[in-house]
């Protein structure tokens, strides 16, 4: 039994103990709900205050607009108005002052002859008792004064119209040009005073003053020694201005003494395609081949001006064309050098030769013989004429 006594005892503990903590975790998670729910309702009440913040800074700047709206156009009905008041307000002024003078000039000169015929009764009256004859000749004479004192107002009246008039007719002048200037004032728009800004702009150039400068400022880069610079300028102007002269000869130059052969034929045969009769494009371009040792190449480039009157050119023609067995070119390229310049010697001689050369013997010995009694040449080459001609059987 006492087994059985300490066992339920030991159960009643346990059943106490239990029904003591519930409590205490109730309360725990009473207190842990009621932190969460606090934390919504601050963090519900932030997210208010941050909404209601944004909507009034949106009504505070829509009121700002309509605001400057409301500005702009009571500025701009401001002249209308002005206009319009004066125009309206200035024909009534007249007209009430012009009424109020004639009114009051009535008034008064009604009231002193009122005045006046009450006296003259209130005196006659009082000398003496009025009888039937004084009666009528009394009402006569208040009769007469009224008439008298009617016209003397109409008197005094008819200037006041006539000024009042006047002074109407001008009142709607004014209107009719106070109406004029409201009209105008309507049509011409509202122009709005703008603050003064300071605005800096960049003038452009055409495209003839742009090579110019870019001309001017490839000159002093040679002139100063950087070529790259000046490479760099021109290559920019033929960009712009693929047919100029200067440009492409300046660059060619530069490229030729940089060794750069390929590129600097390539340039000039662009500047040939562009014109064909250009005789210094193809002078260029030939000694850029002579250079390499490309004499029919350079040939080539020539004869297609062989017509052309240039000492220069025939001269490169001529002596390059000998050189690699092209007689008849050589031929024709000194026959134009004799005519051109018949007193250089050596223009004769090259032509004997050429002739000699192409078995032309009798042509040959006629250029010898110019060659021989020719005072501008060497005494070598005089000798060797005379050589010739004796071979050729003179």
């Amino acid at each position: 039994m006492s087994v059985i006594n300490q066992m339920l005892k030991d159960l009643d503990q346990r059943q106490q103990s239990s029904v003591e903590g519930q409590p205490v975790s109730a309360h725990v998670s009473a207190n842990k709900g009621t932190r969460k729910w606090l934390i919504i309702t601050i963090i519900f009440i932030l997210l208010i205050n941050v909404l209601g913040i944004y909507i009034w800074q949106l009504y505070s700047e829509n009121q700002q607009l309509k605001n400057a709206q409301l500005s702009a156009n009571n500025q701009q009905g401001d002249v209308s108005e002005r206009v319009t008041q004066r125009a309206t307000t200035q024909p009534v002024e007249i007209q009430k002052n012009t009424r109020t003078e004639a009114i009051e000039t009535e008034n008064t000169t009604d009231e002193d002859a009122v005045v006046h015929n009450n006296d003259k009764l209130a005196s006659d009256s009082l000398a003496k008792p009025l009888a039937k004859s004084d009666v009528t000749a009394l009402e006569k004479s208040e009769s007469n004064s009224a008439l008298q004192s009617a016209d003397a107002a109409t008197a005094a009246i008819k200037p006041m119209a006539q000024q009042s008039a006047a002074v109407i007719a001008n009142a709607k002048e004014r209107q009719t040009t106070d109406d004029k200037l409201v009209e105008i004032a309507q049509q011409t728009p509202v122009v709005k005073e703008q603050p003064a800004q300071l605005s800096i702009s960049r003038k452009q150039l055409t495209s003839q003053q742009l090579v110019a400068k870019k001309l001017t400022q490839a000159e002093q880069a040679l002139n100063s020694h950087q070529l790259t610079d000046a490479e760099r300028l021109f290559e920019d102007i033929l960009l712009i201005a693929p047919k100029n002269k200067t440009a492409r000869k300046q660059l060619a130059a530069l490229w030729f003494g940089r060794k750069s052969y390929q590129a600097a034929v390539n340039l000039l045969s662009q500047g040939i395609a562009l014109a064909p009769f250009d005789s210094e494009y193809r002078l260029m371009k030939a000694r850029v081949y002579l250079s390499q040792g490309q004499r029919a190449a350079a040939v080539e480039t020539l004869k297609a001006l062989a017509d052309i009157e240039n000492t220069e050119y025939q001269a490169l023609l001529a002596s390059n064309a000998q050189l690699i067995e092209q007689y008849q070119v050589a031929i024709k390229a000194y026959s134009l050098l004799v005519r051109l310049q018949p007193n250089v010697g050596r223009w004769w001689l090259g032509l004997a030769v050429a002739y000699d050369s192409d078995s032309q013997f009798e042509q040959a010995q006629s250029a010898y013989l110019k060659v021989k009694d020719n005072s501008d040449i060497s005494d070598s080459a005089r000798q060797f004429a005379r050589q010739r001609l004796q071979e050729l059987g003179e």
